[in-house]
């Protein structure tokens, strides 16, 4: 029968994240996007794995600017952990370049 899901799996490298969105590691990390949507849906999941600075109940934050607090204001969303097009809700809130054409095809349903 298959998996149901629209499903890509894409590697980029990320270097962190301040509160204002400004790169912060010295070398970018290499990272697994898996973005996914039900047929079912209009929304494309997007989450990653391989991150030491990715955290939260549903790994949406970036620990990269603050490793040793647990969390600053609201805390720094990770760009690449969103749920679309509900993140763009979030003031200022801007597609990852690296993404923008992956999230298109998965939310077209193309695999």
């Amino acid at each position: 029968m298959g998996n149901p899901y629209i499903e890509r799996i894409v590697k980029v490298k990320c270097a962190g994240r301040t509160m204002i969105g400004e790169p912060v590691l010295v070398e970018s990390v290499e990272v697994d996007v898996r973005l996914y949507r039900s047929p079912n849906t209009d929304m494309c999941c997007c989450d990653v794995s391989g991150c030491p600075h990715n955290t939260g109940g549903h790994g949406q934050r970036c620990k990269a600017s603050h490793p040793w607090t647990d969390k600053v204001g609201e805390g720094v969303l990770c760009p690449f952990a969103f749920d679309y097009p509900y993140v763009l809700a979030f003031i200022g809130w801007k597609m990852p370049e690296e993404l923008r054409e992956v999230v298109e095809a998965v939310m077209l349903g193309k695999e």
